[in-house]
């Protein structure tokens, strides 16, 4: 299976994950909208980053001390963008929360996947094979 596609798969069971958690949040606990995106976020990073760390990006082989405070800042970057959309899209745009979200949602996933792939998982310098120039 290729990175896109690990990417894809590992990616929407985060972002199904973080759906109905944050719906779970808002309609069964009554947290506000956009409190419930935090909870649900909170509960998805865990599946997102071991997800893309264990599967999606091994190949790459970043080191777990690395990657994780760089998907951390990747994760928490996106889902301020994510918030200001929902935030946006609740205010100003006619929409419910469930459509709201799922919006916001898709609007960073490309994003979050070339972040992902070229800085937070790239590859230790160390471990890549440079070639010596011969004289």
């Amino acid at each position: 299976m290729t990175g896109i596609l690990r990417f894809i798969s590992v990616g929407g069971l985060a972002t199904l994950t973080h759906y109905f958690a944050a719906l779970m949040m808002a309609h069964l606990f009554r947290f506000h909208p956009e409190v419930a995106n935090v909870c649900g976020f909170v509960i998805a990073f865990t599946v997102s980053f071991l997800g893309h760390w264990r599967w999606t990006f091994r190949d790459q082989q970043a080191r777990f001390h690395r990657a994780l405070p760089a998907f951390a800042l990747v994760a928490a970057t996106m889902f301020l963008l994510n918030a200001l959309i929902l935030h946006l899209l609740l205010k100003y745009a006619p929409f419910r929360f469930e459509l709201a979200l799922l919006l916001a949602q898709s609007m960073v996933v490309v994003l979050t996947y070339v972040a992902s792939k070229y800085w937070a998982f790239a590859r230790p310098l160390d471990s890549l094979s440079l070639t010596s120039r011969s004289s």
